[in-house]
């Protein structure tokens, strides 16, 4: 199953145009930096667990890992960590799409047999309450662990 990962207005990741008095969200990539694993090699392997695990406990794990042989985790690490952890649990709730739109996160959820549909909480999507890239990646793994097994809805 795929899962796709598109965020429209670029305001999981991206710049973010506001009317405040501050301006952007800055903008933060998904990335495991090569100032933070400076051996080619050794990221490369580091990317390829990541993509090739399987729940959110393994993220954990990998996370944990990461840390203790690196030092503390960078933005662009931690982003790219939160995007896999979203896309386990996404799978794990059999979800094929999450994409967010300014504040609004829209997911769809796919029952066997049945075509996709919306996740709405109380007939809306549901809403992001922060701004910073971080903060919305774990607002969107919040919501998608407190959502009932497949078997349930």
């Amino acid at each position: 199953m795929q899962l796709d990962f598109i965020d429209h207005t670029q305001a999981a990741l991206g710049t973010e145009q506001t009317n405040s008095s501050d301006g952007e969200v800055p903008l933060l990539t998904a990335t495991l930096p090569s100032d933070w694993i400076p051996e080619t090699r050794l990221r490369i392997e580091a990317f390829r667990r990541i993509a090739l695990a399987l729940d959110a406990a393994e993220i954990t794990e990998l996370r944990a890992s990461l840390k203790d042989r690196y030092g503390k985790l960078p933005p662009e690490a931690e982003a790219l960590l939160s995007l896999a952890e979203i896309r386990c649990l996404a799978e794990e709730k059999s979800v094929i799409s999450v994409t967010t739109d300014g504040a609004v996160i829209r997911c769809l959820f796919v029952a066997a047999g049945r075509a996709p549909e919306p996740i709405l909480v109380g007939n809306r999507f549901p809403r992001l309450t922060v701004r910073d890239p971080l903060r919305k990646l774990k607002e969107i793994r919040g919501f998608l662990t407190r959502l009932p097994a497949p078997t349930d809805r």
